[in-house]
């Protein structure tokens, strides 16, 4: 078996996310209680709505996802690759050893205070398209902008029929008008910000320097990282993070690679099960299994010392 953790972004947090794990489990306790030192609030206290703003929500999964590959390593059970969507892609560089979790940390609440900034700059919006080939929807979003005022593009190829579009509002609204006319279906979602697009540009220029004074350590096993999908030991890794702000995620064709590579269990690590179905669209003969709750670890734990 070659095992896989993947780590969740923000879109699924819930109020006391983590909660039962920490009661039960000093070693997931350890690590909320040096987040806690850090960032001078108790993330098990944050009311949803405070979840739902990106400043709080980028360190509140990333400290769930650590502490319970923490549990995991004081199990015996160490992964073989990782990849994280999004903000979880901090979360797996911590778990290939390349950033300590404090380092990390301090590196993910300075990108969520960027992000949230530049956000509030541009009326945005995200929108899930379902079941329309790749390169048509780039080209109607392409189409959009050459022909409006307006930008949209591309923001995460999230598994085949589930692509997620980002942009400014009024141009998203255009695009649901062009998808209905096509027979299209779409969601819209519930997001703070034009994530993975060029109008976060400068959330990534503000956060290069932060990035680039960080010694980041050679990661142990590898990382498979959003923007090219591709072992994160090819590049810089101080670029790709920067990036991985304003560009697509490819996590589809990251999912691909890992199997490429010879993964054949993944476990999602982070808030309810998103990854998880996008994994079982990508490739349904893979085993997948989620974390995030005392329960689920213990299945987890069970499944995988079989």
């Amino acid at each position: 078996m070659t095992l896989a953790f993947v780590f969740s972004g923000q879109g699924a947090q819930y109020e006391k996310m983590g909660s039962t794990l920490y009661e039960k489990y000093p070693q997931v306790k350890e690590i909320y209680d040096r987040a806690k030192d850090l960032l001078g609030y108790d993330i098990l206290s944050l009311t949803q709505e405070q979840l739902n703003q990106t400043y709080y929500t980028q360190p509140a999964i990333f400290t769930m996802s650590v502490a319970i590959t923490h549990l995991f390593s004081s199990h015996g059970i160490q992964p073989n690759i990782v990849a994280g969507l999004s903000l979880g892609e901090y979360s797996a560089l911590v778990c290939a050893n390349t950033l300590s979790f404090e380092k990390a940390l301090l590196l993910l609440q300075k990108r969520a205070q960027f992000m949230e900034q530049v956000s509030q700059q541009t009326v945005s919006k995200m929108l899930a398209v379902m079941n329309m080939p790749r390169e048509e929807l780039e080209a109607l979003c392409k189409q959009v902008c050459d022909t409006s005022t307006y930008y949209v593009a591309p923001a995460n190829y999230n598994m085949p029929g589930q692509i997620v579009i980002s942009g400014e509002e009024k141009g998203i609204l255009l695009m649901e008008q062009l998808l209905t006319e096509r027979g299209m279906k779409y969601l819209p979602l519930s997001v703070s910000g034009a994530f993975h697009t060029k109008l976060m540009h400068e959330a990534s220029v503000l956060l290069r320097p932060f990035l680039e004074k960080e010694v980041f350590h050679e990661p142990i096993i590898p990382v498979i990282c959003n923007t090219y999908a591709k072992d994160i030991r090819s590049f810089s890794i101080p670029d790709v993070l920067t990036k991985q702000i304003e560009n697509p995620v490819y996590f589809q064709d990251s999912i691909q690679e890992m199997i490429r590579l010879g993964a054949t269990t993944f476990v999602e690590i982070g808030p309810k099960k998103i990854l998880s179905k996008f994994i079982k669209k990508i490739d349904k003969n893979v085993h997948v299994m989620n974390v995030e709750d005392v329960l689920s670890f213990e299945h987890a734990i069970h499944a995988l010392e079989e």
